[in-house]
């Protein structure tokens, strides 16, 4: 019986290691993949960002240097179909002229363009373009992700630690409680047969099966 709970403890100590390691290593994979993705979101916000100043503000400044408020708001309204962008604003001298959208400081980013026209071969600068776009919804992707990430890892890890048990088992354990058994009858003064382990005979080995 103490060698059973001997076995037993030796197992759980494996069961234990096993899934320690498998966890740590499924927790840096993740947490890589995980920050890996975010990079790619924000690299694509930085994408927006970039294809609104190239296509849009020289359009934007003209239509502010001709007042032009109608048109301004139809490209802003534009604007802000583009993915993950939440608010639209021209500011003149820092007071908002036109806006699209509702304006947050929570868990978003905001970047401001120079807002420039020609005028008698002078660039002036008549004004600044707001654009902010929503980090939450990053974070809730990202969590969502996390948890499927962890989900698929955990199966994993479970998969690999009944299969690791059931090779360790076929390899190892059974032999060594076959071989605590076998010494623990052993009585001094009294014959010794010969131990007897249950193993397939290779073709590379004698027929034996005799330690």
């Amino acid at each position: 019986m103490g060698k059973t709970k001997k076995f037993a403890s030796i197992s759980r100590r494996l069961i234990l290691y096993i899934v320690l390691c498998s966890s740590l290593i499924t927790l840096i994979l993740s947490g890589f993949q995980l920050y890996h993705e975010y990079q790619a979101d924000i690299t694509a916000l930085d994408r927006v960002y970039e294809r609104i100043a190239k296509v849009h503000l020289q359009t934007i400044s003209a239509t502010l240097w001709s007042t032009d408020t109608t048109r301004m708001k139809t490209v802003i309204e534009g604007l802000s179909n583009y993915a993950g962008v939440t608010h639209v604003a021209v500011l003149e001298v820092d007071e908002v002229l036109v806006s699209v959208g509702t304006y947050s400081e929570t868990d978003t980013i905001s970047r401001s363009f120079p807002l420039k026209y020609k005028h008698r071969g002078e660039e002036l600068e008549i004004g600044r373009l707001r654009v902010t776009i929503d980090l939450g919804a990053i974070y809730r992707r990202l969590l969502e992700r996390a948890m499927v990430i962890l989900a698929g890892n955990a199966i994993k890890t479970a998969l690999v630690v009944v299969f690791m048990l059931l090779v360790f088992h076929a390899i190892v354990t059974r032999h060594l409680r076959n071989i605590s058994g076998y010494i623990g009858d052993i009585k001094l003064g009294e014959s010794i047969e010969p131990l007897k382990l249950l193993r397939k005979k290779s073709a590379v080995t004698p027929s034996t099966n005799l330690i």
